[in-house]
């Protein structure tokens, strides 16, 4: 895999909080994987950051049998698996 663009950069520090992590997975038609980069790159890693999500990383595969070219993934971290829940029920659909 490769990093996107927009991923932030993982920082690993002694002390840091408890956390739970979110592994998601997007599979887009062919042809509509930069758009969707382009809606996590200006709107969506916002809405994330304002709804309490951390931003760990997003990635999107090199070989074509792993889904280069129509997959995104990512990880997202929470304070808890209730706060993770609960920040996807305030995000308007």
């Amino acid at each position: 895999m490769s990093s996107t663009d927009y991923s932030p950069e993982v920082k690993l520090g002694a002390g840091s909080a408890a956390r739970v992590f979110e592994l998601r997975t997007y599979h887009t038609p062919p042809g509509k994987l930069e758009a969707l980069h382009a809606r996590f790159r200006d709107h969506t890693i916002g809405l994330f950051n304002k709804h309490g999500m951390t931003n760990v990383a997003y990635w999107a595969p090199t070989d074509a049998n792993k889904g280069a070219g129509t997959t995104l993934i990512y990880l997202l971290a929470h304070p808890s698996k209730e706060a993770g829940l609960k920040a996807f029920t305030r995000i308007p659909r």
